[in-house]
C-alpha cells in the first residue's frame, strides 16, 4: 500500500477555494472506511503572484514536497474538492500519473489539476526537468513544461488517471461521470480578471 500526501498551495485570491479543498478532505477522511488509512495534506499560502508565475511554481514546490517527505506526493490544484477517497492512489502501480484529455483540437493534453509522484530518483529527475522548463520559460503553461519533459523522459513509468481523478465541472460529460476530484478552474477567472 502506497503511503501519500496531498499537496497543494494557494495564492490570496485563491483561499476561499483552498478551504473549501481542505473541508472536502476532512470531510473524506471523517466519512472514510476505517480500514482506509487517514488523508494527509498540506495546503500552503503563498504571496500574491501573477497566475502564469504561480503555476510555474508548481514544479518546484513539488519537488521540494518530495524531498522533505518519505510519501509519495499527490498534487490537487487549490480549486478543487474531493468527493471520495481517493483510493486508486493507495496501490497504483507507476512513478508518475496524470489525466490526458482529448477534446476539439486537442488530443491528449496532460491535465495537471490532479498529479501522482512516487517519491524515486526517476520522478526527482522528471521533476527537475520540470522545474529547469518552468524557470526558463514562466510564462509559458507549467502543464505544457510537464508534459515535454515526460516525453522526453524514457526512464518514468507512466499511467493515465480516470477522469474521475481530474473531473472538470462544466465538462460536456459531467453528469455522466462520477468524480473523485472535482476541478473548479478558478484560473478562468484569475485570466478575465474576477478574482
Amino acid at each position: 500500500m502506497n503511503e501519500f500526501l496531498i499537496v497543494s498551495f494557494y495564492t490570496p485570491n485563491y483561499r476561499r477555494y483552498a478551504k473549501k479543498l481542505e473541508a472536502s478532505i476532512i470531510k473524506v477522511n471523517s466519512t472514510r472506511d476505517e480500514r482506509l488509512p487517514a488523508l494527509k495534506y498540506e495546503i500552503h499560502k503563498i504571496p500574491p503572484r501573477s497566475w502564469e508565475v504561480a503555476t510555474a511554481l508548481k514544479a518546484r514546490f513539488i519537488f521540494n514536497r518530495l524531498m522533505v517527505q518519505s510519501r509519495d506526493v499527490v498534487w490537487i490544484d487549490a480549486d478543487a474538492i474531493l468527493h471520495k477517497y481517493p483510493s486508486l492512489f493507495l496501490d497504483i502501480q507507476c512513478d508518475f500519473a496524470a489525466h490526458l484529455r482529448t477534446w476539439r483540437h486537442i488530443k491528449n493534453e496532460l491535465l495537471s489539476g490532479t498529479l501522482y509522484f512516487k517519491n524515486t530518483a526517476r520522478v526527482h529527475s522528471l521533476v527537475r526537468q520540470w522545474m529547469n522548463r518552468c524557470k526558463n520559460q514562466p510564462n509559458e503553461w507549467d502543464q505544457i513544461h510537464l508534459r515535454t519533459a515526460l516525453d522526453l523522459n524514457d526512464t518514468v513509468f507512466f499511467e493515465r488517471l480516470p477522469i474521475e481523478y481530474c473531473t472538470i465541472f462544466d465538462d460536456q460529460n459531467r453528469k455522466k461521470i462520477n468524480p473523485v476530484i472535482e476541478h473548479f478552474q478558478a484560473s478562468r477567472k484569475v485570466r478575465r480578471g474576477e478574482l
